[in-house]
């Protein structure tokens, strides 16, 4: 068996990655080796959390810190994306914890933060402030009041414990760092209030039995059903109905439900309304991933009916029924009601919206009916209404978007994708203050891209792929217009827009993902210096730009190792199918570009200068890249070796062969002089399939083979340890003799090949090989085209 070059090349650098990775590895288990001994296991905020600050840092953060004391609430007001970070220190008493109830309240409309908690220990490990990927208790606030209970019998309870003196000593108190971290364009004014209880608090008796009629109707279904509540035990070993003290739940210090979290516990069973209904103080309740059945105006009637109070309804995904378009009860809770939050996505809901969930009087601040086969249009909402979230992704609504949403102060998230949306979208979509997120892709919209998108200083995505959209507004063409935006990711692909590079996007410095795919646009590259410095996903195949590679992309942050670990997004660049030219610049060289990304480059379908074949390899990390110029007329392999000659077992010039075909076109081109070593048509045609591409699926010699066998390159996982490595080095010497041996055999046979197969002279082999052909202890490689046809010949 013979190996080539590449594969001892590829054995090489797997060896030395493998040893990396190790390193890195070990170098992990160090990192959280002091915290696993210490506490004897390590906390999910590390697991989540990348990167650790230095000790100056945490104590920076903590000097600016406020302290948080019992019977004084906290006040103060955090901006978009601002911090307002609290401790607080408890001592025992009589050896005994506290369990603690920190209430968030937002008191302005249009406000929207999270509380997010960390134990100190865990804290002066990352010398961080906790957040949104840094947290072990966190609240999920939208409007009106939140609650985190931190339970002492939570696992991670114990590294809040402060005071140690020496090994064998007690500690003294628990100490918690908390931040309020805001979300709200306008800004958003809180307090925070803390109540500790030092007893064991326990869900009240008939809130208890509640909880058990639940169980028992919900959780028999079988052995799957309610493995999360299983998991949690009391005294006895029975499954505890004290959810008080299970995650996700809150009680108030009666013992009585606040919020009431079941999300995704695999319970079947009908929706138990009236045990529910027994949940006097019960504000919020999440039963989302679940297979609850039922009618959801009845459901609604019910919660009425009570005046329970409930200010948070999820009941996403589940078996929900209904027609809403006759729901009075839905009115009604969302009139006076307090009912602010109702995600009632991936049911089985229908009928068309009903205005009252809009208008002036609706107390919505979040309404989500994704996947939900609503359909009508969306109801006009006035500009006074205080709606922060309308998601209606996938729900088939039709006609066109209201202008008045354009006008809405208070929203935050649109999303509207996955319709049937004709129509031009809104001009003065975006030029709301408080506008984070739009969604509208795959519908039917025209028109232009708004201007207002351009200059918005709130928007961080805007998705608008799969539409008809033909132009960009002014404002898109003004280099200036985006110096103050804060846009993230924006998704133009699959549309019809025409004209050059959208100038205002270059000054974009927060921009990381950039989509504008099979488009029309037209013209060079941006060149300038600087640009799009955050920028990580740059997608532009599929139109219709020319010119060089500009020199500035070399800047982008596509080919920083960096990106791999700073962004959420895989790094990526396409560039294919345009009308580029001229040589690919050497910043896209193998060695210059990280070895992660190699395979999320592409370049194919355009008309760069590469005569040489096979490709160098230091572009052999560009995965659709062809010798020479694929736009050129391609010939019918039938012209070299017809058809009829293609099936049964050929054993020209004594060599037995096999022959790929993938789709050969019908009318075959004269190619003329294509094997004239004078000819350009030659270089830059025949195009050599790297070694290792050849269809090992075919059965016998000489099938013609349909389909996709040119791109089912052989995919090996080597998942081997160092010491199988290190023995298959050991045997390179008497491989490479044999193969050498096996190099000058193929000579031969390739030799007589393509001088009787193809009635080639000599000179004209010679030159066939040398610049089309690639010769392998596998076997000769020609192949035609890069989707057209191929010719692969190897020894039984």
């Amino acid at each position: 068996m013979a190996f080539s070059r590449r594969f001892w090349l590829a054995l090489v650098v797997f060896a030395l990655a493998l040893g990396a990775s190790v390193r890195v590895v070990n170098g992990a288990e160090e990192e959280d080796s002091g915290w696993k001994q210490y506490f004897g296991w390590v906390p999910d905020p590390i697991k989540r959390f990348v990167g650790l600050a230095p000790a100056e840092e945490g104590d920076k953060i903590l000097s600016m810190a406020d302290i948080l004391v019992l019977e004084a609430p906290r006040e103060g007001f955090v901006a978009t994306g601002q911090t307002a970070v609290l401790k607080t220190t408890l001592p025992q008493n009589g050896g005994v914890f506290p369990n603690l109830l920190l209430t968030l309240s937002i008191d302005n409309p249009g406000g929207d933060a999270d509380l997010y908690c960390v134990p100190s220990h865990l804290f002066d490990y990352v010398n961080a402030a906790p957040g949104p990927d840094l947290y072990t208790w966190k609240s999920e606030h939208s409007q009106g009041n939140d609650y985190i209970f931190i339970s002492r019998g939570h696992q991670e309870y114990e590294a809040a414990k402060v005071g140690v003196k020496d090994e064998g000593s007690s500690a003294e108190a628990i100490s918690l760092i908390c931040s309020v971290v805001g979300y709200a364009a306008g800004g958003s004014s809180y307090t925070v209030e803390m109540d500790v209880d030092y007893t064991d608090r326990r869900l009240v008796d008939f809130e208890r039995k509640a909880m058990q009629k639940i169980y028992n109707s919900c959780c028999n279904e079988s052995e799957e059903s309610c493995q999360k509540w299983k998991a949690f035990t009391d005294a006895d070993g029975l499954t505890s109905m004290d959810m008080c003290h299970i995650p996700g739940s809150v009680c108030d210090s009666e013992g009585k439900l606040l919020r009431l979290n079941l999300a995704g516990f695999n319970m079947g069973c009908d929706f138990p309304i009236e045990a529910i209904s027994k949940l006097q103080n019960l504000q919020k309740l999440e039963l989302q991933g679940n297979a609850f059945q039922g009618n959801l105006g009845e459901i609604l009637e019910a919660f009425r009916l009570k005046e329970s109070g409930l200010q948070h309804l999820d009941l996403s995904d589940n078996l929900i029924e209904g027609e809403i378009s006759e729901m009075e009860s839905l009115c009604d809770l969302t009139h006076g009601s307090g009912m602010s939050v109702l995600k009632l996505a991936k049911n089985n809901l229908r009928g068309s919206l009903q205005g009252c969930l809009f208008d002036e009087k609706s107390e919505l601040r979040d309404i989500n009916f994704d996947g939900n086969p609503i359909g009508g249009s969306i109801p006009e909402i006035p500009s006074n209404s205080s709606i922060m979230a309308i998601s209606l992704a996938a729900t088939g609504v039709l006609g066109t978007i209201p202008s008045s949403i354009a006008e809405l102060q208070s929203l935050v998230t649109l999303d509207l994708s996955s319709n049937y949306l004709v129509g031009s979208i809104p001009q003065r979509l975006g030029s709301s203050r408080s506008l984070r997120v739009v969604r509208l892709n795959d519908n039917r919209l025209e028109g232009e891209v708004p201007g207002a998108i351009a200059t918005s200083k709130s928007l961080d995505v805007v998705r608008l792929e799969n539409n008809v959209l033909a132009g960009m507004a002014q404002e898109w063409r003004d280099r200036n217009s985006m110096e103050e935006s804060r846009l993230f990711a924006l998704y133009l692909s699959n549309n019809r827009i025409e004209g050059s590079f959208p100038s205002a996007l270059l000054k974009a410095t927060e921009l990381t993902v950039l989509d504008i795919e099979n488009n029309d646009f037209s013209g060079p590259l941006p060149g300038s210096p600087g640009m799009l410095p955050k920028v990580t996903v740059f997608l532009a195949g599929g139109n219709s730009f020319e010119g060089e590679i500009p020199s500035a992309f070399k800047n982008m942050a596509f080919l920083s190792s960096k990106a791999l670990t700073a962004s959420a997004f895989h790094p990526n660049l396409d560039l294919s199918r345009n009308k580029l030219t001229g040589k690919i610049p050497s910043f896209l060289f193998t060695k210059n570009v990280p070895q992660a990304i190699w395979k999320r480059i592409r370049l194919g379908g355009n008309q760069f200068d590469l005569k040489s074949c096979p490709l160098p390899a230091y572009l052999a990390h560009i995965i659709d890249l062809d010798c020479g110029n694929s736009i050129l007329p391609v010939p019918a392999v039938s012209k070299i070796l017809p058809k009829e000659n293609l099936r049964g077992t050929l054993t020209r010039a004594g060599l037995p062969f096999k022959v790929d075909v993938n789709s050969a076109p019908e009318a075959e081109p004269d190619f003329g002089d294509l094997f004239d070593p004078a000819s350009d048509a030659a270089a830059n045609t025949l195009k050599a399939r790297p070694f290792g591409q050849f269809d090992d699926g075919l059965s016998g010699s000489g099938e013609a083979v349909s389909g996709e066998s040119d791109s089912g390159a052989i995919s090996v996982v080597l998942v081997v340890v160092l010491s199988i490595a290190i023995f298959l080095v050991s045997v390179l010497a008497g491989v490479f003799l044999f193969r050498k041996r096996r190099k000058v055999q193929w000579e031969r046979a390739v030799d007589a090949v393509l001088v009787k197969d193809f009635e080639l002279e000599p000179s004209q082999r010679l030159q066939c090989i040398q610049e089309h052909g690639e010769i392998t202890p596998a076997g000769l490689n020609v192949k035609y085209g890069n989707d057209i046809a191929g010719v692969s010949y190897r020894l039984p």
